[in-house]
């Protein structure tokens, strides 16, 4: 009798402890964890395949592959549609993100990023000897192209009541917008823009403005929805991101896409 007591107790937690497990990940009925992330090479973008590439979402991919996870799925759609997404709770996971005040009441942010990023300002090459940006008094009424609904640096918003911020979709609109001096600057990461003007053909329209240093740096992440991953799961996956970054693999990845060593 007292074997049998002890049989069923060893079977309530192994269903227990399977229970537990499932919930870390999945919160809706057809169990897939679904990630969400936007067009925003070289970060992530849509394949003619029709599957999700770019170095983020290559780093999800292996790291959830790890982690002993099969059944996710990596859509692409628009910044403000994720962002709302994950604040309600109708996905797992927004990629990339950065960290805010507001964000962190709903997202579960890893300890680990997947990558450090740097923002700059791009100009058209005939206004080389003509716009700078050594202070924030460089920027004062000109015309900054930015995209609707990204976070860019604090510093930069200090100046919108004397700015033209010009409001974009999508950050290839704004190297168009550039390259026919519709704007002043852009304000974009470094990689970013050079891969859209590299995609665009601007090399000899489009430059990096020279600067005493970057506007800002800044962690990428994935963040976790908290309606929906526990944090646990978090953790776990930080721990993953960390080992992985730790390979030679990722490095090469990395310069791959960025054109620098890491």
């Amino acid at each position: 009798m007292k074997n049998h007591s002890k049989s069923i107790i060893c079977v309530n937690v192994i269903c227990l402890i399977i229970l537990v497990f499932s919930s870390l990940c999945y919160a809706d009925d057809q169990n897939i964890f679904l990630i969400m992330t936007i067009d925003y090479p070289p970060y992530s973008f849509l394949l003619e395949d029709g599957k999700v590439g770019g170095f983020c979402s290559e780093i999800l991919i292996e790291t959830l592959n790890a982690m002993n996870i099969k059944n996710y799925e990596i859509q692409i759609v628009p910044w403000a549609r994720g962002i709302r997404s994950l604040e309600v709770g109708k996905l797992n996971g927004l990629c990339p993100m950065q960290k805010s005040a507001k964000r962190e009441t709903f997202t579960w942010f890893p300890e680990e990023p997947l990558l450090i990023a740097q923002y700059v300002f791009f100009i058209h090459k005939d206004n080389k000897d003509v716009l700078a940006y050594h202070s924030l008094d460089d920027l004062r009424e000109k015309v900054i192209g930015i995209v609707r609904g990204f976070k860019y640096p604090e510093a930069l918003w200090a100046l919108k009541k004397k700015n033209n911020f010009d409001e974009v979709s999508k950050t290839e609109q704004n190297y168009r917008k550039l390259a026919a001096k519709r704007v002043d600057y852009v304000c974009d990461t470094y990689v970013t823009g050079m891969y859209y003007i590299r995609k665009l053909g601007l090399e000899k329209q489009i430059m990096v403005l020279p600067a005493d240093a970057p506007i800002d740096s800044f962690n990428v992440y994935i963040g976790f929805s908290k309606k929906r991953v526990q944090q646990v799961f978090v953790k776990k996956f930080s721990e993953q991101i960390r080992e992985l970054k730790s390979r030679e693999a990722y490095h090469k990845r990395y310069e791959l896409y960025y054109g620098v060593k890491k």
